[in-house]
């Protein structure tokens, strides 16, 4: 990192920090950011997404020794869909602003992150690898940039209450999975109920002009309650039975759909065969109607049939319904 860069930072902080009466109060801001760049589609082609950033970044002056620590949820759609979780820390004692991020939803960050200082309140880092889909894995190369507004900032340790919203996401659907395999004879349907939980959480960021922009994340888990056997016959083999159950972790950033929507996007993912396996989840906020918030989740999970003869069969389901309204 230039020294130019590591200047500009640390006196981004003192200025978060002068913004205090105290310079031992802890300083919060909800931050806003972008996300740009290039993610695969299921053609192989590297496409532009849609993007939203909900992050929070608390700085700290301890002993003339000042740390920031900035974590949070970023989502894509739109060709591979992505959801991301970061933390990254800055210290002005070795002028460093590194931490970790990751890809898999329910997964604790585990992927280097460094950022860089464009001057005043804007961060970058550059995001690339390879991320869970339901062809396999598709790659993105992205730029993450973040933004702290200086009039969002606030002393203490949390963000005003008038300010945060939050509740619950919990729901148990029916799933129901039609289920073909001419070349094991198996043409069955799978009948499955799937839980649901899990929490979401926004926050208002006030702007220059006295309006308001929204973030918010939601995070959550699914699995089946009980266990589906799939029967049929392998070649040479003869009888056979596979137990198959539907789980996974689901995870998504606030995204304005239009003037009367928003929704929590991302991505889902979950474990068959021993592949790691995702697709897209949406949590619609009507605001004409807030009684509840309509979802979907939808993909396949690979599982093995333990035949050799045979190949892994996907289990496709789609899960849509309505997470009762829980705001605390």
């Amino acid at each position: 990192m230039s020294k130019l860069r590591v200047h500009a930072m640390r006196a981004t902080i003192l200025f978060l920090l002068s913004q205090g009466a105290l310079a031992q109060t802890d300083l919060i801001a909800p931050v806003t950011g972008a996300v740009t760049g290039l993610v695969e589609n299921e053609a192989g082609e590297m496409v532009p997404p849609q993007a939203a950033v909900s992050a929070t970044v608390v700085a700290n002056d301890n002993n003339g020794v000042i740390t920031a620590t900035v974590s949070g949820t970023a989502s894509c759609t739109g060709g591979l869909g992505l959801h991301f979780t970061f933390e990254a820390q800055y210290s002005s004692a070795d002028n460093s602003f590194v931490g970790m991020y990751s890809d898999v939803p329910g997964n604790a960050p585990d992927k280097a992150l460094s950022f860089t200082n464009n001057g005043g309140y804007s961060w970058t880092a550059h995001l690339s690898g390879t991320a869970p889909s339901p062809t396999g894995a598709r790659a993105y190369d992205l730029q993450f940039q973040y933004e702290i507004p200086s009039q969002a900032i606030f002393q203490g340790n949390a963000l005003p209450a008038d300010r945060t919203y939050g509740g619950t996401l919990a729901t148990t659907q029916t799933v129901v999975v039609p289920l073909s395999v001419p070349l094991a004879g198996i043409n069955q349907t799978l009948n499955y109920n799937v839980e649901f939980n899990g929490s979401w959480s926004a926050v208002s960021i006030p702007q220059l002009d006295n309006s308001v922009v929204f973030t918010g994340e939601a995070t959550g888990t699914f699995a089946s309650t009980n266990t589906e056997t799939i029967t049929g016959f392998a070649p040479g083999v003869g009888a056979i039975s596979i137990p198959v159950q539907i789980s996974g972790n689901f995870g998504g950033t606030l995204f304005l759909v239009d003037e009367d929507t928003v929704s929590f996007k991302g991505s889902w993912v979950g474990t068959g065969a021993g592949n790691t396996v995702g697709g897209d989840t949406s949590i619609d906020i009507e605001f004409q109607d807030t009684s509840s918030f309509p979802f979907t989740v939808s993909g396949s999970i690979p599982v093995e049939t333990g035949v050799s003869q045979l190949p892994l069969i996907n289990v496709p389901f789609s899960v849509s319904g309505n997470f009762p309204l829980s705001i605390q």
